[in-house]
């Protein structure tokens, strides 16, 4: 059975651990499958080995888009970054926010682009050859495989998702391991699933009855 550690929180218990505002991308590092800390330094000199232009792969739920802002926000550090798009909105939405974002991104810049695989495999193809010639960066998030060299492939596990928890304010004892690895088994090993239902067990274990 997973061990989850229990920190101290002033937050008051009528605040849900497992919302939005504590979970979404940028509120937490990026971990790996084991539940350790990864290093965003270690992964943008691997991105340079690949000319700056790679893909962070994994399923649904698996930390690409946490990894995704932690590896932005080292590239601004750099004054590196060209861009953050995030993709959802159509596939011609989408293509012409690739194109829009690599149109502003300045040579040797990088542009981030989220859900990658929205693109179809030659406006893939061919948004990575405009960048491969004008000099731009690209990393993206994919569930599959690609043009795009693999810079890291994401996984899951009930520790990983106990390693989140402990970062997320006191639970009070509501939710505790069984609850975790019941969670995740619930959601497949989908870690944003998993919050998801850990979220309504919350609200059902703090207001018993309600809803019922």
């Amino acid at each position: 059975m997973t061990t989850i550690a229990v920190i101290p929180s002033t937050h008051s218990i009528t605040t849900n651990p497992f919302s939005t505002r504590f979970t979404t991308p940028g509120r937490l590092p990026p971990l790996d499958h084991r539940g350790e800390e990864v290093d965003p330094a270690k992964l943008l000199h691997r991105l340079d080995r690949h000319g700056s232009r790679a893909a962070i792969r994994g399923p649904h739920g698996s930390g690409k888009s946490t990894l995704l802002v932690a590896l932005a926000d080292q590239l601004r550090v750099r004054d590196r970054l060209g861009g953050i798009v995030r993709l959802g909105g159509g596939f011609r939405r989408d293509l012409l926010a690739v194109a829009r974002g690599l149109a502003a991104c300045d040579r040797g810049r990088v542009l981030c682009v989220d859900s990658w695989e929205r693109l179809d495999m030659v406006a893939a193809a061919v948004a990575c050859t405009v960048a491969w010639i004008s000099g731009r960066g690209l990393l993206v998030t994919s569930h599959g495989i690609g043009v795009l060299p693999t810079l890291v492939s994401c996984s899951t596990s009930p520790r990983l998702l106990a390693r989140i928890m402990e970062r997320l304010p006191d639970r009070f004892g509501l939710v505790g391991e069984i609850d975790v690895e019941q969670a995740f088994d619930e959601a497949n090993g989908n870690i944003r699933e998993a919050l998801f239902l850990l979220y309504d067990r919350f609200e059902r274990a703090r207001r018993p009855g309600v809803g019922s």
